[in-house]
């Protein structure tokens, strides 16, 4: 897949379009779609298979904050194009984040980001995933605490 896309995309692989379009069909891939194809659910195990295929993702967006934002605002985009579907996006923060494709600051960038292009279902999306954002949040208390202690 790696020598494909290098030798079809080329340069193009670090750009917001490419991000954007590779995580929109990575996670439509691994979710269940409707046969009208209007919505996706997720199964138990959609996290699991997603962790599973990010490398793909890791290796083009490679720690770049600005496509590790795409990311997120793909997966925003998606959860909005398909009506919100329960679990989506904090299964794919989970596995994002989990397979380091995504870090702790991009998501607390995403969540105070107030560009206008990345408004459309924003508060729906924060809120869906607002256990994640605790939980990030105090694993990082956590992290500096132990840190102030050695």
């Amino acid at each position: 897949m790696f020598g494909w896309i290098d030798a079809n995309i080329g340069n193009d692989v670090k750009s917001s379009k490419f991000i954007r379009a590779l995580v929109t069909a990575l996670v439509e891939s691994q979710a269940t779609t409707s046969n009208d194809g209007s919505s996706i659910r997720v199964a138990d195990d959609f996290e699991t298979k997603m962790k599973t295929r990010l490398a793909v993702v890791l290796k083009y967006v490679d720690s770049n904050e600005v496509l590790e934002m795409q990311c997120i605002y793909a997966l925003q985009a998606l959860s909005v194009k398909h009506q919100h579907p329960p679990g989506l996006l904090e299964k794919c923060f989970n596995a994002f984040y989990d397979s380091e494709v995504v870090s702790e600051e991009a998501f607390e960038e995403w969540s105070k980001s107030d560009d206008p292009e990345e408004q459309e279902g924003k508060g729906v999306c924060v809120n869906s995933v607002k256990n994640f954002m605790r939980w990030l949040k105090e694993a990082e208390v956590e992290v500096e605490e132990t840190d102030s202690h050695a």
